[in-house]
């Protein structure tokens, strides 16, 4: 299933934060495809006033940060945790 995008919330103002998930698959905006990246710095150009931006990712590798924010003009990073499986059932009851 394909992910899209409407940027006429963004355009009309509706909108005061975006949480971006930066690792999109199959996600198309305008008719073409389209990583969060892209889609972070269309929808800062098309919002009438300042949009905050906000990234959660994976990508908690060292550099990710600085290299995602540069690249992307998002105002944050929000780095995602994981936790196999494994671990939270030994943790269960």
């Amino acid at each position: 299933m394909s992910h899209w995008c409407r940027l006429n919330h963004v355009s009309s103002g509706e909108i005061d934060l975006v949480l971006l998930d930066v690792s999109l698959n199959n996600s198309e905006c305008e008719g073409r495809s389209i990583n969060g990246v892209e889609l972070c710095r269309m929808l800062k150009e098309k919002s009438p006033r300042r949009l905050p931006v906000l990234l959660a990712t994976a990508h908690a590798m060292s550099g990710d940060r600085e290299r995602l924010l540069e690249s992307s003009g998002a105002d944050g990073y929000l780095g995602k945790t994981r936790l196999r499986f494994r671990d939270a059932r030994a943790k269960s009851p």
